[in-house]
């Protein structure tokens, strides 16, 4: 199928309808400008669901035909990320000492929409959104009607974490993914990335991101993946040590349905920082403070701060990144 992303979500949209709405929420949403569609997702699902029917399948739609039928069980929770608080994730570092095994999921599984100006591929242009979420070590669960018509039985010694992205725009889309096994007794980030991913993957915040003050980041292909896994799992964590980030969707007006089957319940978009702004702080030449650097990055972190009786319990801060430096003209 070698058609664009256009063409096969009106082919699927026209065909298929009721598979297709099987993957997204469950109530239509009215989306915000400038991201893509919601229905992205579930138009990528049906896409790796037929890859499933050749002999040969690798392992990114056998992990994206997962990903969909766990987010079918949760009427796929998806959530539209702001491009400053994408810009502000990519530049923030998170713990090697993180347990993954204990991370709070709001879902366990969830769709972050990006902005069409927050990330981007040197050739294959713009992620639509990263899927993450947390698999159990074991769980069955039934293909869709006509793609082999049986069960398939996930097996895994350890639950997993993984995410799988689409690239809409090349032709036809394409997608990445990442996938690591979480063991209880090895489940820092730093044990399970070396574990499980190989050493072209970087470590840590992208330098180039940090000097790079654009309104898109343009990743390296060589840790593209990598970068977008980090980014899903610094949302989840983001929205952990911040909650009032996230604003959940409101029932709109219903409107009169014209034909058969149109909804007439719309519901406004689950947004994660909305009111979110970068922190500046320019350096002041002319007061003697700072330097005379060009515009640049600091870098963020997130970690684990002891407090309560005898510093024993734990909480997450956000050591937040922010922008500093003059212009040189």
């Amino acid at each position: 199928m070698n058609n664009t992303y256009s063409e096969i979500a009106a082919y699927y949209q026209s065909h298929d309808p009721g598979r297709l709405h099987g993957f997204m929420p469950e109530y239509p949403i009215e989306e915000p400008a400038n991201y893509w569609p919601a229905k992205t997702f579930a138009v990528g699902a049906m896409m790796a669901w037929e890859n499933l029917k050749d002999d040969e399948v690798d392992n990114t739609h056998i992990t994206y035909c997962h990903a969909s039928m766990l987010a079918m069980t949760y009427q796929t929770p998806t959530f539209f990320v702001a491009s400053p608080l994408v810009a502000a994730a990519l530049r923030t570092e998170l713990p090697d000492d993180l347990d993954l095994s204990q991370l709070n999921w709001p879902f366990p599984i969830m769709v972050f929409m990006l902005p069409k100006d927050a990330v981007c591929h040197p050739t294959e242009g713009r992620p639509a959104f990263i899927c993450i979420g947390s698999m159990p070590a074991s769980w069955n669960f039934p293909t869709p009607t006509d793609w082999r018509g049986e069960e398939i039985k996930i097996e895994s010694p350890y639950p997993h974490i993984f995410s799988v992205s689409m690239m809409p725009e090349v032709r036809p889309p394409i997608f990445y993914y990442a996938s690591a096994s979480v063991p209880p007794d090895k489940s820092t980030l730093s044990e399970v990335e070396t574990k499980n991913f190989s050493t072209e993957f970087f470590l840590g915040t992208d330098p180039v991101l940090l000097g790079d003050t654009s309104e898109t980041a343009i990743l390296d292909s060589s840790r593209f993946m990598f970068s977008l896994w980090r980014l899903g799992l610094t949302l989840v964590l983001l929205i952990e040590a911040h909650p009032e980030l996230v604003e959940y969707g409101r029932p709109l007006k219903k409107i009169r349905s014209k034909r058969t089957g149109q909804p007439t319940q719309w519901y406004g978009p689950n947004i994660v920082g909305r009111l979110y702004r970068n922190q500046v702080y320019p350096d002041n030449k002319d007061a003697g403070q700072g330097s005379s650097k060009r515009p640049h990055w600091v870098r963020g972190h997130l970690r684990n701060q002891p407090y309560g009786a005898k510093q024993a319990l734990r909480k997450l801060i956000w050591v937040q990144p922010y922008r500093t430096g003059i212009d040189e003209c």
